[in-house]
């Protein structure tokens, strides 16, 4: 059924009937004055860049500090661990911990306060861009007069690799937005109380709302319609040339007197000292045989790089875990290895890459399961009972046959 976007049936239902209220608390994360505000949702394991929007020109030579609320207070974001405070706030590899509210600010301006939301176990499709042969995303369905609900699509990640074909990837979360201000006079007068409610909200949230944040109102969350369209992932093929920074050290004169290759890790004495990279994250998992495994990358290079995976020594494609496992082990849009039943062999090394460097390294160890060690124990113990029962037999026959003996003599 068509939904006629200039009329109103007045026996529809109202779907927004609860507006978060603001706190009126004399505090930068509860300032009433801080509209608009942003709200960032991602999985964890993605990049999520969380907006200043200051403009540049009150930027100049100003500094810009990020600042996160906290639970009594709010501190400054360092710049570590997978973060990057420059105009904009970037932390790559997502986790849980740092979802929460954030603002930049400089000594005399106020950026949007951005609440960022990391998800993990919310369904997605795959998708693919229109260049492929599909499936292709889903089109913007209309909630009613005023919202509409659609996938907001993050930028693309670079490529996976150079001077090959490689992956990108970029994530379209579901959002539900006020449709842009081409509202007639005719429609306006027309527009019931609820309508109005659905306006006043949006326009503290003009980039949209989650379709299943805590923000959005229930009346709206719990609609079968919003809850049932999922997220969504959508991959793509690439090809790029391999750069290589070849930098020039001149002299004062402007004659050049030396040229390094910084890609490939070489620097002049008369550059400055190069950034350290990021340490590779360890971690050790311990599972029991017959258990649904999911490895997951836990380090970082600091760039939107699809990752690479290596098993022990060799890499791995995505089609090669699939077929030489017989459907048993992939690896998912979010670059996940998932294990549907491990088993001893699968106790490996597991390294994650991004353009070559190292992210992070997983230790896989299958233990005995509790059923093998139990079985092993009561078998053991059923040995040294019939042994033990075999020796007194044996015992007991030697006398027996001593008396024997013993009596004859």
């Amino acid at each position: 059924m068509g939904l006629d976007l200039f009329s109103k049936s007045t026996s529809q239902s109202c779907l927004l009937s609860e507006v978060p209220q603001e706190n009126t608390k004399n505090d930068i994360f509860e300032d009433v004055n801080a509209v608009p505000k942003v709200i960032v949702r991602t999985y964890s394991g993605a990049v999520a860049i969380l907006p200043c929007k200051i403009k540049v020109s009150k930027l100049w030579n100003k500094t810009v500090i990020w600042l996160q609320k906290t639970t009594f207070s709010y501190k400054p974001v360092q710049e570590d661990d997978g973060i990057i405070t420059d105009y904009n706030l970037t932390i790559f590899n997502v986790r849980a911990v740092n979802a929460g509210d954030y603002r930049c600010v400089t000594d005399d301006q106020l950026g949007v306060i951005a609440t960022l939301e990391v998800i993990d176990e919310e369904q997605y499709n795959v998708v693919k861009p229109a260049t492929s042969k599909g499936p292709y995303p889903m089109k913007p369905v209309w909630l009613n007069s005023l919202l509409v609900m659609s996938s907001v699509w993050s930028d693309w990640s670079e490529c996976s690799q150079c001077g090959a074909v490689g992956r990108r990837r970029r994530y379209g979360m579901c959002y539900v937005s006020r449709i842009n201000e081409f509202i007639t006079t005719n429609f306006k007068s027309n527009m019931t109380k609820c309508d109005g409610e659905s306006s006043k909200l949006f326009k503290v949230y003009p980039d949209g709302i989650p379709c299943r944040s805590r923000i959005l109102p229930p009346s709206i969350r719990n609609t079968p319609s919003v809850q049932q369209r999922p997220n969504e992932i959508m991959l793509g093929l690439c090809r790029v040339r391999c750069k290589e920074a070849i930098v020039n050290i001149r002299s004062e004169s402007g004659d050049i007197i030396e040229s390094v290759n910084n890609t490939a890790g070489i620097y002049s004495l008369h550059q400055n000292a190069p950034s350290q990279p990021q340490l590779p994250a360890r971690r050790i998992m311990y599972v029991e045989p017959g258990e649904r495994v999911i490895i997951i990358c836990h380090g970082t290079t600091l760039r939107d790089i699809p990752f690479t995976w290596r098993v022990d020594t060799h890499e791995v494609s995505p089609k090669y875990l699939w077929s030489a496992s017989g459907d048993r082990i992939h690896l998912n849009a979010r670059d996940h290895i998932i294990i549907k039943h491990v088993l001893y062999s699968d106790a490996r090394v597991y390294s994650c890459w991004q353009d070559g460097v190292l992210c992070g390294v997983v230790k896989l160890r299958v233990n005995r399961s509790t059923k093998t060690t139990t079985r092993l124990r009561l078998r053991i113990l059923i040995f040294i009972l019939i042994l033990a029962i075999v020796l007194r037999l044996t015992l007991r026959l030697i006398r027996c046959r001593v008396r024997y003996l013993g009596i004859q003599v």
